[in-house]
């Protein structure tokens, strides 16, 4: 039994280098949560279910920012962009999953492309190879960028993008 749980544990490990960076935190919360369960004598399927819900809250970097917090303050400002560019971790956080989103918000759009900080901010991504590599392995472009962080859950970055 201990083999199959090991082997699982090993395949889904590998797995997660090639699953975006929300999932990947689900499957090593899983793989954690399962193996204590287990070791522990209790119910490997409701400890993986536990470690992948924890696992995903702390992965997703945006937990506890909304949709006007960056569409607001945070906007074109490229304050956190050294930090982000240098960060060997970057995830992209689309402005449609955050919490509050306003589905055809003109207003927000408007100021979004009117913005002068957010195509400075733009170019800025555009001029550095990784995030843009990152970007359109991921379906974007520098262009749909509109804020950056850095500090995520775990140090990592995060790009919002407008999508």
């Amino acid at each position: 039994m201990k083999r199959i749980v090991l082997a699982a544990a090993l395949a889904a490990s590998m797995l997660a280098g090639a699953v975006p960076a929300q999932a990947a935190g689900c499957i090593a919360g899983a793989i954690a949560g399962g193996i204590a369960a287990h070791v522990t004598h209790h119910s490997t399927i409701l400890g993986a279910l536990g470690g992948c819900i924890v696992g995903k809250v702390l992965s997703h970097p945006s937990s506890s920012l909304t949709y006007a917090d960056v569409t607001g303050r945070m906007l074109g400002s490229d304050a956190d962009f050294g930090k982000v560019a240098a960060s060997p971790r970057v995830d992209i956080v689309k402005l449609s999953s955050l919490k509050g989103y306003v589905r055809n918000d003109k207003r927000t759009q408007a100021a979004i492309a009117g913005s002068a900080s957010v195509r400075a901010l733009d170019n800025e991504v555009a001029q550095d190879g990784g995030l843009a590599n990152a970007l359109k392995s991921n379906g974007f472009a520098a262009s749909d960028v509109v804020a950056v962080s850095a500090g995520g859950a775990l140090g990592g970055a995060t790009l919002f993008v407008n999508a």
